[in-house]
């Protein structure tokens, strides 16, 4: 009598099953979803408000993600061995951290424009017209392309077995590995978290006065780390009903209504420019 298919495999080959199914998963969701409304962004972004500007480029940082981050690791599962030289090995490792800062950050930046935005009115967006690179998202990108260089000293190709060779992190303490997983715990996620929770409880105060296996669990948790970047798009899409209602009408195959004339499109830009749906 043949056996179960769970009985055919062992606890190992079930748990690898499961990472290559979540990260095909993710791969697909992160690209579809980021690549969608970045899409719709790019078509009208002649009428982009300063926050489509940031959605852009969470977008892009998903991407990063999805591409450098999600994908390698799919492969490499698939192959079960790191496939390549030294020099490639370094490079997936250090983009890999790049999107997971960047994306993390970009939402900072969001949080911290939005912030100034309403309790510094007077302050924000003072230089006039919006440039396609303002400080937030520039110190973002910065910091994540800085944050991530220890990856290319850390990570190499080692050789674990006679002509075996792995995309290994190699440290010089034993403490090493731990040090190292706690600074991308709170580089990545608790710095993040607390930064933008101190910009939500300043927004809040200001609107007011007006039982399983410990290594089966870590994996999936970590596999699951990059699932923001799945729904990052819906997320910011849904509270901006300009870009919403552009993807309503790219699903609908609805064209686009002819424009009336120049003047009254230069008069309706012009009354239009201080409306909520502007700047979101």
């Amino acid at each position: 009598m043949a056996k179960p298919f769970f009985c055919l495999k062992g606890p190992s080959e079930i748990i690898l099953i499961s990472e290559i199914g979540i990260l095909g998963l993710v791969l697909a969701l992160t690209t579809l979803g980021n690549g969608f409304v970045l899409w719709v962004l790019l078509r009208r972004r002649k009428y982009n408000a300063p926050m489509h500007l940031f959605m852009v480029n969470l977008c892009v940082a998903d991407l990063v993600v999805a591409f450098f981050q999600v994908l390698p690791q799919l492969v490499w599962d698939i192959t079960e061995r790191f496939q390549g030289p030294d020099v490639l090995c370094r490079s997936v490792k250090y983009l890999q951290i790049v999107g997971m800062f960047a994306s993390s950050y970009m939402i900072v930046a969001m949080t911290v424009d939005r912030h100034n935005a309403i309790c510094c009115p007077l302050q924000a967006y003072k230089g006039g017209a919006v440039s396609c690179w303002n400080t937030p998202i520039m110190v973002a990108w910065g910091l994540a392309l800085v944050l991530s260089v220890p990856q290319v000293f850390i990570f190499s190709r080692s050789e674990v077995s006679p002509r075996v060779f792995e995309c290994w992190g190699n440290f010089a303490e034993p403490w090493g590995l731990k040090a190292y997983v706690t600074w991308m715990t709170i580089a990545v996620f608790l710095l993040p978290t607390f930064i933008i929770t101190v910009c939500q409880v300043l927004l809040v105060s200001v609107h007011s006065i007006c039982v399983c296996n410990p290594r089966v669990a870590f994996t999936i948790l970590m596999l699951l780390a990059s699932l923001n970047s799945c729904t990052n798009p819906w997320i910011y899409t849904a509270f901006s009903s300009s870009v919403s209602r552009e993807l309503l009408a790219l699903l609908r195959c609805r064209p686009k209504l002819p424009r009336r004339s120049s003047m009254h499109d230069h008069s309706s830009d012009i009354n239009t420019s201080t409306t909520k749906d502007n700047q979101y």
